[in-house]
């Protein structure tokens, strides 16, 4: 149950009108999301290859060169692993924030961001995978600093992503987003919808090939170990096809005039579809690729509160938060049914429980 309180009540305070109330607000969920993320124990996914990995440097996973020295710097601090699972949590929720206030105006909105991302992004990835946070985060912000016209921030950005997780590096297809049409992102999400499953056969052939000539080693084996490993990564299914679709026509659809008429609202729309696109059509091969499509699906924590603006949330039917807040609960229930063994119950820090099986 502790992992719905945040998403029943937090909701309600974008309908505050009391600015410093809403600021408050905003500042007590960042608390609570670092905390609660922080002072988890053997919760989460990929618990025990992180923690091994931190207590015992001597017998290093294959990781990242960035995550290596970060965890040599915190090591060098303390060997408290609580404290490890605080900053590592901290730098990219912070990146979050810091990406949502710079391209939100309105703090409502924000607010709404903030659930968007609890109801999805914080649990299946933040609860557990400590370098692809790293470089969600830093990918995210890649975005927003790219949206301003900051291309070599994003480079460099997208950069240090990839020195936490290689996967990152295909946060550079940024620089191409932006000169595909919009009705080409649209006959592609077509064509995803009606042949990923059929194609998925000869598109794993494909992959196979393409990776076989990376020239870059490290990029080229950890493609391989990725698409060999896809059982880690989870499953597809029709319905997570169909969810994504569906949400793609919602901002095509709504945010129509927004996309005619401002760019960064046409960028946005079109880093959804390319993280879509990427999933409908690369997801089926591995579900490694639906991991990867978070680099650009994650703007959507930008675009729903836009969308739910421009159905009158605020104005004429207010009483539509009760379906988002379901909406929400339902994200939330389908994450944590992924993995109910790694979820329930929460374990924090400061419990005597142990969790069976772990180890």
């Amino acid at each position: 149950m502790i992992y719905y309180i945040f998403i029943v009540i937090f909701p309600f305070f974008s309908f505050v009108k009391n600015k410093n109330i809403k600021i408050y607000a905003l500042m007590l969920s960042f608390l609570f999301l670092v905390s609660f993320c922080s002072l988890r124990w053997q919760t989460g996914t990929d618990w025990l290859p992180y923690y091994d990995d931190f207590m015992s440097p001597g017998n290093r996973h294959d990781f990242e060169i960035g995550y290596v020295l970060y965890v040599k710097l915190i090591r060098y601090l303390t060997d408290n692993y609580t404290f490890f699972l605080f900053t590592t949590s901290i730098i990219p929720i912070a990146l979050i924030f810091w990406g949502c206030l710079k391209t939100q105006k309105n703090i409502s909105l924000t607010i709404l961001s903030v659930c968007v991302f609890y109801s999805y992004y914080y649990l299946g990835s933040f609860f557990g995978a400590e370098r692809r946070i790293i470089a969600i985060g830093l990918s995210f912000f890649a975005l927003i600093q790219y949206k301003s016209n900051k291309k070599v921030q994003s480079l460099i950005l997208i950069l240090c992503a990839s020195t936490f997780h290689i996967s990152s590096l295909v946060t550079l297809s940024v620089f191409l987003i932006n000169k595909l049409s919009l009705n080409l992102y649209k006959i592609l999400l077509v064509l995803g919808a009606i042949l990923s499953l059929p194609l998925s056969h000869y598109l794993s052939d494909i992959i196979s090939s393409v990776i076989s000539l990376i020239p870059v080693e490290i990029v080229r084996y950890k493609l391989t170990v990725y698409t060999q490993n896809a059982q880690e990564y989870g499953s597809i299914s029709i319905s997570g096809i169909l969810k994504r679709v569906v949400i793609s026509a919602v901002f095509i659809y709504t945010l129509s005039f927004d996309i005619k008429n401002n760019k960064e609202s046409l960028f946005l729309v079109k880093t959804y579809l390319f993280g879509t696109i990427i999933y409908l059509f690369l997801s089926p091969i591995s579900a490694m690729f639906s991991v990867i499509s978070i680099y650009f699906t994650i703007v959507e924590i930008l675009l729903i509160p836009t969308v739910l603006v421009r159905v009158g949330i605020f104005t004429r039917i207010p009483a539509l938060i009760f379906i988002v807040i379901f909406y929400f609960g339902y994200q939330v229930y389908s994450i944590l049914g992924s993995y109910p063994e790694l979820f329930y119950p929460y374990i924090s820090v400061f419990s005597e429980i142990q969790r069976q099986g772990i180890y």
